[in-house]
């Protein structure tokens, strides 16, 4: 079992969330970590999925149904929602770009700390370890994308639809690792990812504050 953060997943997550949460709390190891909504400079990813020897993946969840999408291309989406009856459209980042924009800043702040870094050669400045992006989109299944053809812009393996969500719990963790790792465009082998590593991308990702109660 996964290692949360929160350990459980707030009441206001959506239902797409919660079933994602819980399928990658039991699914995945205990050497994962799953940060659900970690704050990183203002923003709220949905997922943050690290492991010692797989990397960092955002995961963006969305619960767009089709009837409420107006228009898509590869940057937005115009959704139509309905509020106090009346009828709204709204124009959203697609959740790949809005996990990649997610990521540039992670990546930027990663990149802060030399440990996390190649410390010369052709890849001198780069992390050590792949990092990437992925999306669900949790009441759309793969059929549906299809037909409205938004699977052009949402492809696989990049994207999960409902139908592929709901069968990950019949997963091994190796197999469901190997979905996850299929979600990165960029791909390579690195050593494993040491405590000292770890313990510096957890601190920010999620810094603790020790409050002392007497003086040092």
């Amino acid at each position: 079992m996964a290692h949360t953060i929160p350990n459980y997943i707030p009441s206001k997550a959506s239902q797409g969330e919660i079933t994602l949460f819980g399928r990658l709390r039991n699914g995945l190891p205990d050497d994962f970590i799953v940060w659900y909504e970690p704050v990183i400079n203002n923003k709220y990813p949905d997922f943050i999925i690290l492991g010692p020897t797989f990397g960092l993946l955002v995961i963006e969840v969305k619960g767009w149904s089709c009837h409420q999408i107006e228009r898509a291309d590869r940057n937005t989406f115009d959704i139509r929602s309905n509020y106090d009856g009346k009828v709204k459209v709204e124009t959203d980042n697609t959740p790949l770009r809005q996990a990649r924009n997610y990521l540039y800043t992670i990546t930027d702040r990663l990149k802060e700390h030399s440990i996390l870094c190649h410390p010369g050669g052709a890849h001198k400045g780069k992390l050590v370890f792949p990092i990437g992006v992925g999306a669900v989109m949790s009441n759309i299944t793969e059929s549906q994308a299809q037909q409205i053809g938004i699977d052009q812009i949402l492809e696989m393996p990049t994207v999960a639809y409902r139908n592929e969500l709901l069968e990950w719990q019949n997963l091994s963790d190796r197999q469901l690792i190997q979905r996850l790792k299929s979600m990165f465009s960029v791909k390579f082998n690195f050593f494993g990812l040491t405590d000292d590593q770890i313990s510096t991308i957890k601190g920010v990702l999620h810094p603790e504050i020790c409050i002392r109660r007497d003086p040092a």
